[in-house]
Order: structure tokens, then C-alpha cells, then sequence
């Protein structure tokens, strides 16, 4: 964005969404504009990674901003999407889209982790193995909840056990 305050002049009193605003030069700058001068303009700005986003920030942000945390459906939402079945839960996963569906979301599944992938994981992390990282993070779903231990995912995912720790690493720096 060129011009923020001429974007914002154009929008006085609005609501805007500013999607991926972390991919901007520099997104603190339209959002500390528009907190000090355009007080009737409303911002929801996204962004797909916190860890990216956090980069790009040259400003604090400090008093003009609120964060909002957005969580997958939790039990208390499947009443208001229509369906309490916690089986048709876990399937389905908690993203709206993918509960919503009207057949198993298999191809969107893999959209969304090439997404991943694409946007968080490789701008990010420059990380080279996608087979090996999605394996990892595949295997990881499967057996969550269970004891984590580096060294039993390495060889089905063709690594050393130090990469499976950067890999976790990453994981928990993008979610």
C-alpha cells in the first residue's frame, strides 16, 4: 500500500478487513495511522502467523490495539453450528469450513496444508523435506496426546532426530 493515508481518507468511517497484513512493507503503519487520525474507521487486520507478522512491526501498537484469539469450535459452538455429535467433531476438525461440509473435506484438508506449507512454513522457515515435514506433522496428529519422543519419528519420515525437533519447533512457533 502506497499511499496509507489516502487509502484511509477514502474510507473514513468504515469497517475494513485487512487480510495477511503482515505481507504489507510496512502494516504498522497503516494501522497506527488510522488509530490516531481516522477514529471512525474499524480495522479487523489478520494474519496467518503472529511469528511473521511480528517481524514486519516496526511500531508498537501499544493502547491502539485489541487481540482477538480466534480458536477452533469448541463444545459450546456445536450447538450453534447444528451439530452436537462429537464424532462428526473429531472428524471433521474445528475450522467452520470443514465442520460445515456436506462430505468429507479430504482435498480441502490438503489445500489447507499446502497453504501451511507455502505461506507460514517455508516464507518463515525456508525449510527444505516437505514430505518429511507433512509426515511429521501427520504422525504427530495421529498420535497426539500420547509421550513425544523425537527419535520415533525420524526414521518414517527420513530425518535425523535433531531435524524432528526443529520440525516441532516450527510447529509450535506457527500454531
Amino acid at each position: 500500500m502506497e499511499e496509507p493515508e489516502v487509502f484511509l481518507q477514502q474510507h473514513k468511517d468504515k469497517r475494513l478487513v485487512l487480510d495477511e497484513i503482515h505481507r504489507l512493507q510496512n502494516p504498522s503503519e497503516i494501522l497506527k495511522i488510522a488509530a490516531d487520525h481516522y477514529s471512525g474507521i474499524k480495522i479487523l487486520a489478520t494474519g496467518s502467523s503472529t511469528l511473521g507478522a511480528s517481524a514486519k512491526f516496526r511500531d508498537t501498537l501499544t493502547g491502539r490495539k485489541e487481540e482477538i484469539w480466534l480458536t477452533p469450535l469448541i463444545s459450546d459452538d456445536l450447538i450453534c453450528f447444528g451439530n452436537t455429535r462429537l464424532d462428526h467433531r473429531f472428524q471433521r476438525g474445528g475450522l467452520p469450513p470443514f465442520f460445515l461440509s456436506g462430505h468429507y473435506p479430504g482435498k480441502d484438508y490438503q489445500e489447507w496444508f499446502d497453504a501451511l506449507w507455502a505461506k507460514d512454513i517455508q516464507e518463515l522457515f525456508s525449510l527444505e523435506r516437505r514430505f518429511s515435514f507433512l509426515r511429521f506433522a501427520e504422525l504427530l496428529y495421529a498420535n497426539s496426546g500420547g509421550l513425544f519422543e523425537a527419535s520415533k519419528y525420524a526414521a518414517p519420515c527420513e530425518v535425523s532426530r535433531t531435524t524432528i525437533s526443529n520440525y516441532l519447533s516450527v510447529l509450535e512457533a506457527t500454531f
